[in-house]
C-alpha cells in the first residue's frame, strides 16, 4: 500500500516536470514562430548583393 502511494507520487511528480518542460518548450516554439511571422510580414530593408 505504501509503495503504491510512493510510486503514484513519483509518477505524478515526473508528469508535472514533463508538463512544465513541455509548456516551456511550447511557449519557446510559439514565440519563435511569432518572431518568424513578424520578420516575414514586416519589410526589412535588406541590401541584396
Amino acid at each position: 500500500m505504501v509503495t503504491t502511494v510512493l510510486i503514484t507520487l513519483m509518477i505524478l511528480a515526473l508528469l508535472e516536470i514533463v508538463l512544465l518542460n513541455g509548456a516551456r518548450l511550447f511557449f519557446m516554439i510559439a514565440s519563435a514562430v511569432q518572431q518568424a511571422q513578424d520578420d516575414k510580414y514586416t519589410p526589412h530593408p535588406h541590401p541584396k548583393k
